[in-house]
Parts: C-alpha cells; structure tokens; sequence
C-alpha cells in the first residue's frame, strides 16, 4: 500500500507514507505503479444519457486516448449532484484529459430525510442505491433495492460500456467496493468485461453478509483511496484500504467530501489513473502532468 499524506505521520503500519510536499517522491510512486499488472484497452467516447436524465457529452476521441469510468453518488443525493461536487473540487477537471466520468443515478427515489449536507446546497431529486436498519448488532438491508440497484449497474454497464473503472463517494463507494468483490468472485456483473481498478472517495466495508463474505479474501484489483482526517468515517475507510491487495491512499485535512486536491495530490491522481492507459497515451499523460504541475 502507497499512502500520500497531507499528515506526515504514518496512519498505519502497512503503508508508505509519502507526504504531500515531495513532489519527486510522488513521481517515484507513478514509477511503481507503472510496473502494475494490468490488461490496457483502449476505449472510445460517446454521449452517455443516464437513467435520470443527466447527460455527459464524452468528448469522441482516439480509441488510445481515454478512459471510461462509471461514477455512483453518495447516499441520498445523485448523478447530476456528485456530477458538481467533482466541479467544485477540481476533481473533474483535473483528470478530464484522462477519463470520461459517466454519472448515473440510483434507480430509487429517496425515501427518507435528505442528508443535512446535502439539501441545502444541491436540488431535488434525490436517490439512494439501497437502505438499511440497524437492528441490535446486526444491519437489516432492503434486499430488493440492492438487487435491482445491481441488476440497473449490470444493464448499464453492458449497454454504454465497456468501462475501464467505477468510482463511487460515500454509499457509492462502499456499493462500488462490494461490486467488484462480487464481480471477481462471478456473483455480480457476470459476463461483462472484467473493471480494471477503482476510486472510492470516502468508502468503507459493506456489513451485508453476502459482501463480507466475497471480501474476506483480498480483492485483487487496484484501488484508489481518497478520504479526509476530519471525516466521522475515517476509521472504516483505513478498513476498507486493507480489503485491496494494490491500493493507494490520498488523505486530506477536510471531513465526508469531494475536496480539492492540492498539485501532489493531483500528480497522484493522474499517475494511478495513467497506469491504465496504452503505451501511446502514457507518453501525452506526462506532458499533461507536467504543465499542471
């Protein structure tokens, strides 16, 4: 595990920790990712329409070019919202040259309260991806919204992909986590082609048992960690980082956020993200790096 701190303090033993100011350390890291084993694909553009009626013009560009990435919202919220907390953190922008993020939103109106986060600052409507009760030590999910919520990540996976990554904040994340679990152990998204890595912004273990189960063994996927030292769900995040046998970690000062990523961070970002790329777009990567840098 590679674990870029804005905190020079180490967070736990496993990591690394590069700290945010060494900008050349963080260069020697994309080095290390570069020596990743990964299939490269190539992956075209298009003009993605979601099921709510977002729609994200993907840029058409050269097959060798750009990666796809499907993004879920946090709890309550959805595509169109998630959609402008990248913008207002830079997040978008800042790897727009190397991927096409297509947001989606979850197939179930909000049945409840709208997070106090969230109503005040973001318009109806709003989704969730599944609900769940706690009851005693246990958690009681709604099995039906998570099948169904599955079943809409199947469909559009197979009818706008292929898709190189998936990306999720908060329930996004951890339904993004406990996914691709379930696709490598071929109990979800069969016969879809395999996700490549993955981006989970402030994510943690999912306590439903047919997710503990699949992550009980290590998840051989890449991973990108980002969360804050001043989010209430820190702790679960560092857990979630040990499910993953390749897994980076970019932590911030701020809480439960989308933040914006200072240079390093971003440098980071883009070197995780270009070790997916073919050989012939590595080479663009690092000019576009080294003029945002």
């Amino acid at each position: 595990q590679i674990c870029i701190n804005e905190n020079p303090k180490p967070t736990y033993k496993a990591s690394r920790v590069v700290t945010s100011y060494a900008l050349a350390v963080g260069m020697q890291c994309a080095r290390v990712w570069d020596n990743m084993n990964a299939s490269l694909r190539a992956r075209k553009g298009s003009l993605v329409t979601t099921r709510g009626g977002v729609t994200m013009a993907a840029e058409t560009v050269p097959a060798s070019r750009k990666l796809r990435v499907l993004a879920l919202h946090s709890f309550r919220t959805s595509g169109r919202i998630f959609q402008d907390q990248c913008r207002r953190g830079g997040f978008d922008k800042a790897i727009d040259d190397l991927v096409d993020l297509v947001f989606i939103d979850a197939p179930h109106p909000a049945s409840g309260p709208i997070p106090r986060d969230v109503a005040p600052f973001f318009e109806a409507p709003y989704y969730e991806w599944f609900t769940a009760e706690e009851m005693g030590d246990k958690v009681e999910f709604d099995e039906a919204k998570l099948s169904s919520s599955a079943a809409l990540l199947s469909r559009v996976m197979r009818e706008q992909g292929p898709f190189d990554g998936i990306m999720g904040f908060s329930q996004g994340a951890l339904f993004s986590a406990a996914l691709v679990a379930l696709q490598q152990a071929g109990e979800e998204l069969v016969g879809l082609p395999p996700l490549r890595f993955c981006i989970l912004f402030a994510g943690m273990k999912s306590r439903h048992p047919r997710h503990m189960a699949v992550m009980q063994q290590r998840v051989n996927l890449p991973s990108l960690h980002i969360f804050g030292d001043r989010d209430f769900l820190k702790k679960h995040c560092i857990h979630l980082v040990d499910v993953f046998t390749d897994s980076v970690v970019v932590r911030h000062t701020r809480g439960h956020v989308i933040p914006a990523l200072n240079p390093q961070q971003r440098a980071v970002v883009r070197a995780f993200l270009s070790t997916f790329l073919p050989a012939s777009s590595q080479g663009q990567e690092q000019q576009g790096q080294e003029q945002q840098g």
